[in-house]
């Protein structure tokens, strides 16, 4: 369902590309803006990407997948069609560091068409990134297997993202 994530500065339309990871270190730095991850590496890991599948359902679609690339070879996939119960599952990001506030930007596509539709809302946290501490926006749902760009924008201080997923059968 995913496949590029891009995090940026807030500043209006002034953009500065720049990434700043670091190596070899047992804790996970705190990600400068702007930062953009495609999931290429086959790894969440890699760059302190982490999930949640509090449902437990379809855990084995649910990751990075070959199936999910828009380009390259792999990209994010969520899932709950191998069960009828409603499947909750969530992406969270590395912590951030966003003092200005922070613009995301990725695309998502459906694997198939339904009638119903695959439903997320993107959120942020100003804390940790546990799952009670997000902020969700609105609901997004498609039924599309056209890629469509998600853009939302989150307040100064945010140090987490996520996409929370939870459609049924889909």
């Amino acid at each position: 369902m995913k496949d590029f994530f891009n995090l940026r500065k807030s500043k209006l339309l002034l953009l500065t590309l720049l990434a700043v990871i670091v190596g070899a270190s047992p804790a996970w730095a705190q990600k400068a803006l702007p930062y953009s991850y495609g999931f290429e590496d086959n790894s969440l890991e890699t760059d302190g990407w982490t999930t949640q599948n509090p449902s437990g359902l379809n855990s084995s679609e649910f990751g990075i997948n070959s199936s999910a690339k828009k380009t390259g070879s792999y990209g994010f996939r969520f899932s709950s069609y191998n069960d009828n119960g409603e499947s909750t599952q969530y992406l969270i990001s590395p912590e951030l560091n966003a003092p200005a506030g922070i613009i995301m930007t990725f695309e998502y596509a459906a694997s198939s068409t339904s009638t119903s539709g695959e439903k997320f809302k993107v959120g942020y946290s100003t804390t940790d990134a546990d799952i009670s501490s997000f902020t969700f926006g609105e609901e997004h749902s498609t039924s599309s297997m056209s890629w469509t760009t998600c853009e939302e924008t989150f307040p100064a201080g945010t140090k987490y993202v996520a996409i929370y997923y939870y459609p049924k059968y889909q």
